[in-house]
């Protein structure tokens, strides 16, 4: 069985507002907050040690998988990357970029953590799959209850 999670971190895992400057980790790389981060943590032991978690936020443009694998064991998230989502030749919407790379994969069970709006245009069936969290907010408790209830689908096998 395959399962994935595709992350976004803005929204999820970082939740500074747009207006402000992100709050700086002792690494040199912006701080996750760390509710969402604990949150995040107790869903990846949920999950299947083989679960793939790939990066879809427009951050994966800036650092390598490597560095941005640092960057999450600094903060307590102890899962490497799969990898990132294909990064577009041209600019494209998000929802644009998470249907090609379902349509290229052979997953039998993924889950997407986004605040992304543009999320809206995925399939019902794909949107089934996905987290929409709150920019100020990102993967709080009611959002990890959310998870579980997919997580719990997939036991049964009633979404793919």
């Amino acid at each position: 069985m395959t399962t994935a999670v595709i992350l976004d971190l803005d929204g999820v895992l970082i939740t500074t507002p747009n207006w402000r400057a992100d709050k700086i980790h002792d690494d040199g790389y912006s701080d996750f907050d760390h509710d969402c981060v604990a949150n995040f943590k107790y869903l990846l032991e949920l999950l299947n040690v083989d679960t793939q978690l790939w990066l879809s936020s427009s951050r994966r443009t800036t650092k390598t998988k490597a560095e941005f694998d640092t960057i999450f064991a600094n903060r307590g998230i102890k899962k490497p990357l799969t990898g990132f989502l294909p990064i577009p030749k041209s600019r494209i919407k998000r929802s644009e970029e998470i249907k090609a790379f379902l349509t290229s994969q052979q997953l039998d069970y993924y889950m997407i953590l986004d605040d992304d709006s543009s999320l809206e245009s995925l399939s019902n069936l794909q949107k089934k799959n996905w987290i929409r969290t709150k920019p100020l907010i990102g993967f709080d408790k009611a959002k990890l209850q959310e998870a579980r209830d997919i997580i719990a689908h997939w036991k049964i096998g009633n979404t793919k």
